[in-house]
């Protein structure tokens, strides 16, 4: 009844988000041509035995193992993604398997309950559903709960759940207990699941670290393949272990650098924005302050990074990385990392810097993060959550005891022994 209600709702409000909105907001007809593209664009698969919600590249990051283990399999796979920020990964996904993947933007502004094309509950055709963290859209909830044999929750993260208000923490509550499974990505966020469903179908797990890890590990063919101009600045990081990566760094937190202890360190900057306005500001930063800066891009050769590192007599050095595409490969060379976002809406991943073994420096903003949790509570040593710029280098110390190493060893190889066994609990 509740989701009939919702439905009439969005049919009598379907004039002015399709219609009026747009002529208003630029923003509303970016997002209104991005949900058009699923009529321009037909996929040639008309059903799928799977199906996947994400909402960003970080979500299709984490579940693209398991993804990625269906299509090894022979199964078909249907996505349905809500931001243009995943477009294009979807997009090169279904591309490489044009007949086995189908593709779907989740209609927002011109979703019409009465329409094949702009409902996703008449699109979608699978019997086993599954979302990601916390994007509960009630069209999907309702497919999920009476169309799906099973519906999964990944990287269920309920923060906060019990701080909300009443009515919140009810219509959570139905929406939680809509899920068949769930895979958590901590034991407390298990127990808090627990709490709130009374569910004991609960695993502990995190498909993203079989990912990272599956890059780390290919990342040497990766450089050497697609980015040739890189391996002579990894072997100065690697040579200067006072080096730290800002990784998905933004322009707000260049304040940062003010701290004495900038002399300490050598910085290696990937913006989290990398359009010509963006960089320009973080040259102009350092200029100022006749702090040498150099940038590398994409179109930089070997032979020319190799000859910037050798002309600079600094005794520390900045570089700014324009490139998309090999944060997550970088980490690893490097002993400490700090991840952008935490003096805005809230931080990037912490768990490629962490996994890469880097001690990980970040904002106070990470309440939406359950990767911070979960390293904060089992590996406290790894992370350091600062409360002001000004604090973050003076911030560093990293010593791993042999405890730590083989706590960190023990974890990871968990992961590995354990993926058969909870991948084929989460797809039946």
């Amino acid at each position: 009844m509740l989701f009939r209600c919702y439905q009439i709702l969005r049919f009598l409000l379907l004039p002015i988000l399709k219609y009026t909105l747009p002529l208003f907001s630029k923003d509303a007809r970016k997002r209104l041509d991005f949900e058009q593209r699923n009529i321009t664009e037909v996929n040639s698969l008309d059903h799928a035995e799977y199906g996947f919600e994400v909402s960003s590249e970080g979500e299709l990051e984490q579940v693209r193992v398991i993804i990625q283990h269906l299509i090894d399999n022979g199964k078909t796979v249907e996505i349905v993604f809500c931001s243009e920020s995943v477009e294009k990964n979807c997009l090169e996904l279904q591309k490489k398997y044009s007949s086995q993947i189908r593709l779907y933007r989740l209609p927002i502004l011109s979703y019409n309950p009465l329409s094949a094309r702009s409902n996703v509950e008449r699109w979608l055709t699978c019997k086993s559903f599954y979302m990601c963290r916390y994007d509960f859209f009630p069209e999907l909830i309702h497919y999920g709960k009476k169309k799906a044999n099973n519906f999964v929750l990944l990287s269920a993260a309920p923060k906060g759940f019990f701080d909300k208000n009443i009515l919140e923490r009810m219509y959570l509550k139905n929406v939680y207990k809509s899920f068949t499974k769930f895979i958590a990505v901590s034991n407390d966020l298990k127990q808090t699941i627990n709490k709130i469903t009374s569910s004991e179908d609960i695993r502990v797990y995190d498909f993203r670290i079989n990912q990272i890890q599956k890059r780390i590990a290919q990342s040497s063919n990766k450089i050497i393949e697609n980015y040739a101009y890189l391996p002579p600045l990894i072997d100065f990081i690697k040579s200067n272990e006072n080096t730290i990566i800002y990784g998905s760094f933004w322009n707000h937190e260049l304040n940062l650098f003010e701290n004495k202890a900038f002399h300490q360190f050598n910085h290696i900057i990937v913006p989290h924005q990398l359009s010509p306005k963006y960089i320009e500001e973080i040259e102009s930063f350092f200029n100022q302050k006749s702090i040498r800066v150099e940038v590398i891009d994409e179109n930089e050769s070997a032979e020319n990074v190799t000859k910037l590192l050798s002309q600079n007599n600094e005794t520390k050095r900045v570089f700014i990385l324009n490139v998309k595409g090999i944060l997550c490969e970088l980490y690893q060379f490097t002993n400490y990392s700090y991840i952008g976002g935490g003096f805005g809406d809230s931080i990037h991943s912490v768990l490629e810097p962490f996994i890469s073994e880097s001690f990980v420096i970040c904002g106070p903003k990470v309440k939406r993060s359950s990767e911070y949790d979960f390293i904060n509570g089992s590996f406290p040593n790894r992370i350091k959550k600062v409360d002001s710029l000004e604090a973050i280098l003076s911030s560093i110390s990293f010593k791993v005891t042999p405890k730590e190493r083989e706590e960190f060893a023990e974890y990871i190889d968990f992961q590995k022994t354990n993926f058969n066994e909870i991948i084929t609990w989460t797809l039946t």
